[in-house]
């Protein structure tokens, strides 16, 4: 059986398709059984130590948190490939500024494998010089993307940074 396709008016059969589907599936592994549950908890306390880590500019803590491929994007576009290099950012970062977040995640999705996720969300951070210039304001998106990993459980894989408004403007608006 064949069906046309709205968009190409191409027939396409449905055998294929459905084919293609479930490869798709098996591949994305949706055959096993995975407890969402469980793995949201543990996301949830892994963003939490990964907040806590910032605000107290623990480096170690930090650091800890990312794959050796990681990236970090900011949100005037640097980006930091590698651990060591998201290491070497934070530490001139928490060296030259005490750090106050606040990270609310409005969405969590956790891929069908169980062995990658996505947060997104809203970012607010306080930099506080250490030298007593004035605090240095930040909000906008996050986009946090974390891998399971074989042996030590979850790890960052990309955290990107984007801009939006500060806190005192309409956070509709994100």
């Amino acid at each position: 059986m064949t069906i046309m396709t709205q968009l190409y008016k191409r027939p396409v059969r449905t055998s294929s398709t459905a084919l293609w589907f479930f490869v798709l599936m098996l591949a994305l592994g949706c055959g096993k059984s995975v407890d969402f549950a469980a793995v949201t908890k543990v996301l949830n306390d892994k963003v939490a130590e990964f907040e806590t880590a910032l605000n107290e500019g623990n480096l170690a803590g930090f650091a800890v948190m990312f794959k050796d491929d990681a990236k970090l994007t900011r949100p005037d576009g640097t980006y930091f490939e590698g651990k060591a290099a998201i290491e070497n950012w934070a530490r001139e970062a928490f060296a030259t500024h005490a750090i106050e977040s606040e990270l609310n995640f409005d969405k969590l999705l956790i891929y069908p494998s169980g062995k990658r996720a996505f947060y997104r969300g809203v970012y607010h951070l306080n930099r506080q010089p250490k030298d007593g210039g004035e605090i240095e304001k930040e909000s906008g998106w996050y986009r946090l993307f974390w891998h399971k990993m074989p042996d030590s459980g979850w790890k960052i894989y990309r955290l990107n940074w984007l801009n939006a408004p500060t806190k005192n403007e309409d956070e509709d608006a994100f």
